[in-house]
């Protein structure tokens, strides 16, 4: 009899754990259905004339999006009992808060576009309408209030008008990187806590790119090989056409697809010879994975900074020079590497900033120099090219902002380079500026002249490595000894 009823015991404290379990399994899910909905309705009763969470054109694509939920991600931290978040974006910390949750309205673009961002917070009622939120009071025994996340860059040079709230810097362009407030403050290893969510009506939840998580080449003698193999090299009397490719990244859930080996292939297949082209693959490479693929480096800044300007500084021996930006960016137009620390925050060397690419640009040595840009915020780069390189040969073609993820890349990759002017090549590019690119535009990519068709013994002339007269070379060297600099004596290539 006492057997009996101990398996009886049992057997009910079994079903009541296991019970339990379920429940809280439905709490995590119905949970982030009500912040949804809540998220929602605040967006519906927006005005979005007088918001200063967005401005108005990214306020209303974001109703006419919400109007077809199956294009929209939704994104939520998943908290344990008492625990409280706090979260960074690349130039900013947001507050701590109970939760966060994130919809993402075009999950297809790259990042660097707006996004839609709610604190909530275990507060009364009174309280929540204070804060403009959606009050919810039948989530356990304390209601919750989702409410608009604050930029703390917006109003920084805003007028008082309510009307001039939504200027340039209010809205949240980024995924925020979340992390427990205990996590944060014991300085254990940080994990980012806010996922995408599974919730019915919405969209499914994008792949993650793959990240293999080794830390980058950051000791001195890695770095000391890695500038040696960066050093470009003139052969006597020859120009060579030279490719810069930079493949950067944040995160695994901001990071678009891989395109490193169509946009190799596509030079290769025009004559940029392999050594030529340098290629930065995120800040995620350690030095035995460049090892084993000699023209592919951490995507480091010092290390891009150093490809770039010292083909530059070669004033004699490039004829054409390509460099593509192929990576989320600031809404500034500063370019993302890689968050190496995973702190959330964009730090000096995991940023290439606007500035300094036209500091490595500038009088550059090419006979001409195209830049592509596969970044959301590509106009800037382009405006401060216009800018500064008002004398150089320089020709510009950037994404626009609508485009879906390496639908630049994609697209220039397929294109007809091997006799192709490359104003046909770009046309469909809504963003495009260049200077004095007329010269320019009348070539191939590869320098080439396109207003005539070649045979492929003519284009050869063109590909590769090809010899120039003695008296030309010596001309745009400006010395005959060429003090300084690296020579090698080689064949023309073919």
């Amino acid at each position: 009899m006492q057997l009996f009823v101990l398996l009886l015991l049992y057997a009910v404290f079994a079903d009541c754990a296991t019970t339990t379990l379920s429940y809280l399994n439905n709490w995590s899910n119905e949970r982030v259905y009500w912040y949804t909905r809540a998220a929602v309705e605040l967006i519906e009763q927006t005005d979005c004339m007088t918001t200063c969470f967005a401005s108005p054109d990214q306020c209303q694509q974001l109703k006419t999006r919400l109007a077809n939920p199956a294009l929209v991600n939704i994104y939520s931290t998943e908290s344990n009992s008492n625990e409280r978040f706090i979260a960074s974006l690349p130039e900013y910390e947001l507050d701590e808060h109970d939760d966060f949750l994130v919809i993402d309205p075009f999950p297809d673009r790259p990042f660097g576009h707006a996004v839609a961002v709610f604190f909530v917070d275990s507060v009364s009622e009174v309280e929540c309408r204070w804060l403009d939120g959606n009050y919810i009071g039948n989530l356990g025994s304390a209601g919750r209030c989702v409410h608009w996340a604050k930029n703390k860059n917006c109003g920084r040079n805003r007028t008082e008008r309510k009307e001039h709230r939504h200027i340039n810097g209010c809205a949240i362009n980024f995924l925020p990187a979340v992390f427990s407030t205990d996590t944060r403050s014991s300085g254990g290893k940080t994990e980012q806590r806010l996922k995408c969510q599974s919730v019915a009506g919405f969209a499914r939840c994008p792949l993650l790119a793959l990240t293999n998580g080794t830390t980058p080449c950051d000791s001195l003698a890695c770095e000391h090989e890695l500038f040696r193999r960066l050093e470009p090299h003139c052969g006597l009397f020859q120009k060579c056409d030279h490719a810069v490719i930079v493949q950067g990244g944040w995160t695994g859930a901001t990071t678009d697809g891989d395109r490193m080996a169509e946009m190799r292939s596509a030079l290769s297949a025009v004559g940029f010879m392999g050594a030529n082209v340098r290629a930065f693959d995120k800040d995620r490479r350690t030095l035995a994975e460049a090892e084993a693929d000699a023209a592919v480096f951490p995507a480091s800044k010092r290390l891009v900074r150093k490809a770039i300007s010292s083909v530059c500084q070669l004033h004699y021996c490039v004829d054409t020079f390509v460099v593509v930006l192929k990576a989320p960016s600031l809404s500034n137009g500063d370019v993302l590497l890689w968050d190496s620390n995973g702190n959330g925050r964009a730090d000096t060397d995991e940023v290439y900033r606007v500035s300094e690419l036209i500091e490595d640009l500038s009088d550059c040595g090419a006979a001409q120099t195209i830049v592509l840009l596969d970044t959301p915020h590509g106009r800037r780069i382009i405006s401060a090219i216009k800018e500064h390189h008002s004398s150089s040969v320089v020709l510009a073609y950037a994404a626009s902002s609508n485009y879906s993820r390496s639908e630049f890349s994609d697209r220039w990759t397929k294109g007809r380079l091997r006799d192709r002017c490359v104003k046909d090549v770009f046309k469909w590019v809504s963003l495009e500026r260049s200077v004095n690119r007329e010269p320019l535009e009348r070539k191939t990519i590869f320098g080439a002249p396109c207003d005539r068709r070649l045979d492929e013994r003519h284009l050869a002339e063109y590909r590769r490595c090809h010899s120039v007269p003695t008296y030309e070379f010596f001309r745009s060297s400006g010395s005959p000894t060429l003090p300084g600099r690296p020579l090698r004596h080689r064949r023309r290539q073919h």
